[in-house]
């Protein structure tokens, strides 16, 4: 079943993910749904 938005998540859009997170300065605490937009619901 696709997502919201028409994509399946996979592997890269997690490695990007945490790529995002680890060169962040100024995000702490934070969860990052990677779902494709399954939250939303």
């Amino acid at each position: 079943k696709k997502s919201l938005m028409g994509i399946e998540p996979g592997c890269q859009e997690i490695i990007n993910s945490i790529d995002l997170l680890l060169q962040s300065h100024y995000i702490t605490g934070r969860s990052l749904p990677v779902d494709g937009g399954r939250h939303l619901k």
